[in-house]
């Protein structure tokens, strides 16, 4: 079987982050963190410390400004809900996945406006940021990359406009952490929000937010944790985004694969992702019936999508599997406003995306696969 679909999730991880989460539940060693002075609860919280240490080194941020949630998704509707009101105006882009354009369009129902900037090809259109700005704009959100082209955004183009104009940024980081530079040292009020299960290597259920700079969040969502006798929950980082009982075992499979990132080398993971996705973008070109979406240039993400001859994207993902066991991604991708303004809004495409497992074979294979259909 040969893996292509890792902007959906990195199905191959480092041996070490399902060994962590076996051993942090068999070790019966990691009980609930902040309910308890004995020593399995302490371990626990000193493990998520380490991981917020871990992540905010990575992302330019201190470590009690990371929050840990369950995905890029409840980290993205969190930070709207904690963020936007009636009357409040944000900016997005057609390039953005629905766990933006989603939760903007039930805000949309609250009051709140939604602008979106144009592509340009497959990339967005930065240039429209001051065209689309308005009196009432708090913020602007952007994926750092897109999820169906591997397009990265320039994003502090973005985050010098927000400066300027006094806006929060929130970035849709879930396709970049992990496979390129994200950290936001140089960046002013900026909301990262992330997911663990993609290119951090992490269990499913992980994921969180990191903050750049001073934003006041409002309270969305509550629960257990912090000063019980308080009657709200606390309005600081990390605890307004974490209630409850967090995931411990799952995080300790991040902190693995967050390791496991840093002892290969960010550089070295981007440098070797570029080389093997423009090696899959040539070898692409160069077959007959091949339509390729977007170019290739230094900065792209490990992610290219085509469609083949006069068949359905849903078609060629099936043929691939069936006749490889090459596993791709068809259809929309969650992101229908990317696919509308490519034309690609009924046929779809197909997608593949790498990860540091795979190899310039799989690539061949998946090549050779392909001129085997008619």
């Amino acid at each position: 079987m040969i893996y292509l679909d890792n902007a959906s999730t990195s199905l191959i991880k480092p041996e070490s982050v399902g060994l962590a989460v076996m051993e942090g539940i068999n070790s019966r060693y990691f009980a609930n963190p902040n309910r308890g002075s004995y020593e399995m609860s302490l371990n626990s919280l000193r493990a998520l410390y380490n991981l917020r240490e871990e992540l905010g080194e990575l992302f330019g941020v201190e470590a009690l400004k990371v929050a840990l949630c369950a995905n890029v998704t409840t980290a993205l509707n969190l930070v709207f809900n904690a963020l936007l009101h009636e009357k409040d105006h944000i900016i997005t882009s057609m390039a953005d996945h629905n766990s933006v354009l989603r939760p903007l369009n039930h805000l949309k129902l609250k009051g709140v406006e939604v602008s979106y900037l144009p592509l340009t090809g497959d990339k967005i259109d930065l240039s429209y940021l001051d065209k689309l700005l308005q009196k009432n704009t708090k913020a602007v959100c952007l994926t750092a990359m897109s999820n169906v082209s591997g397009q990265v955004t320039h994003l502090k183009t973005a985050a010098d406009f927000c400066k300027k104009h006094g806006l929060i940024l929130i970035v849709d980081g879930a396709q970049a952490a992990g496979t390129m530079d994200l950290n936001l040292k140089d960046f002013d009020r900026t909301v990262l929000c992330f997911t663990g299960h993609k290119s951090l290597y992490g269990p499913e259920g992980t994921g969180g937010i990191a903050l750049k700079g001073d934003i006041k969040f409002e309270e969305v969502f509550s629960g257990g944790g912090g000063n019980s006798n308080d009657d709200h929950q606390s309005p600081f980082m990390p605890d307004i985004f974490e209630y409850g009982t967090i995931n411990v075992h799952s995080n300790l499979g991040l902190l693995a694969g967050v390791k496991y990132l840093k002892s290969m080398g960010l550089d070295k993971i981007s440098r070797d992702l570029f080389e093997l996705s423009s090696y899959l973008y040539k070898s692409l070109k160069s077959l007959e019936g091949v339509r390729l979406y977007g170019d290739h240039a230094d900065p792209h993400g490990p992610i290219v999508s085509f469609n083949y001859k006069d068949y359905s994207s849903e078609e060629v993902a099936d043929l691939l599997w069936q006749r490889g066991e090459i596993a791709t991604r068809a259809k929309l991708h969650c992101a229908p406003l990317f696919h509308k303004a490519m034309g690609t809004d009924k046929r779809g495409m197909v997608r593949v995306s790498l990860s540091t497992f795979n190899s310039f074979e799989d690539v061949d294979k998946l090549i050779e696969t392909l001129k085997n259909i008619p």
